[in-house]
């Protein structure tokens, strides 16, 4: 693979990345807020209708700023590697792109659940727990981030090159706009039903107050499995699957469009 090729695939990749961060963080602020949340009854609506309610529009893009900065290097390793060989490039870039997965959802999901008060700054924010609590704290959840992210990411590459062979007849001229969102948007909820239990799980650890006792992944899976029941694994998702098509179809249209430019 010539160089060119390479900077091709991570300018695209970055572009499709932030297109879709900035397509789909409300409903991920949704699906965070049901994740963490300790009501059986909270539902997509309800969350949303409560956070625009306490903060308006603008809490629904919390945290924003951190998957932006961390996903542009992501997002321009993982599409990248894929454009070699699907599933196993895209499992073993999952695999690397924790390290900055892990601190950036960590600050994140502190920002949308509200556990770090009234702090709205992603760089404040993140700044402070490195500052207060170390790099171990700011890279809490990372176990469970690379359980989620290896086969993902793998469902995610391999999904939508299978998707788009079948809509396309493996053919390049029959490529359009719609049957490429279309495979962006099935490869997007595919990665995210493979990965579901371990999210809800990393939602929730990452989530904890940084002070005083905190649960470790197999403690946290295990304390909310006899609390809740099996249904824990799954909260949120109804906002992650509502999510992910969009989110998906937009990220993998711009990342065509931007190949198809630079060529």
């Amino acid at each position: 693979m010539e160089w060119l090729d390479i900077a091709k695939d991570l300018n695209a990749g970055t572009i499709g990345g932030v297109a879709g961060i900035v397509a789909g963080h409300p409903l991920d602020t949704v699906k965070v807020q049901l994740q963490t949340s300790r009501e059986a009854s909270a539902g997509v609506l309800r969350t949303l209708r409560r956070v625009v309610g306490s903060e308006g529009t603008a809490g629904l893009y919390r945290g924003l700023l951190s998957p932006i900065l961390s996903n542009a290097p992501i997002n321009a390793a993982v599409f990248g590697v894929q454009g070699q060989v699907h599933f196993i490039a895209g499992s073993s870039a999952g695999l690397v792109q924790v390290v900055f997965a892990a601190p950036s959802e960590h600050v994140k999901i502190q920002l949308q659940t509200g556990a770090m008060g009234r702090e709205h700054s992603s760089l404040v924010a993140g700044r402070t727990i490195l500052r207060r609590y170390g790099a171990r704290t700011l890279f809490k959840g990372w176990q469970v981030c690379l359980l989620r992210d290896v086969p993902a990411f793998g469902a995610y590459f391999c999904g939508y090159e299978a998707t788009k062979r079948a809509l396309t007849e493996g053919k390049s001229e029959n490529e359009t706009d719609l049957k490429l969102m279309m495979a962006g948007g099935i490869a997007g909820m595919l990665s995210w039903i493979v990965s579901m239990p371990q999210d809800v799980v990393k939602s929730c650890v990452q989530s904890q107050s940084l002070q005083g006792d905190q649960q470790t992944m197999t403690q946290m899976a295990r304390s909310r499995m006899q609390q809740e029941g099996p249904g824990f694994f799954f909260k949120g998702f109804s906002a992650t699957m509502l999510r992910a098509f969009p989110v998906s179809a937009v990220t993998f249209l711009v990342y065509e469009k931007t190949m198809q430019f630079m060529s």
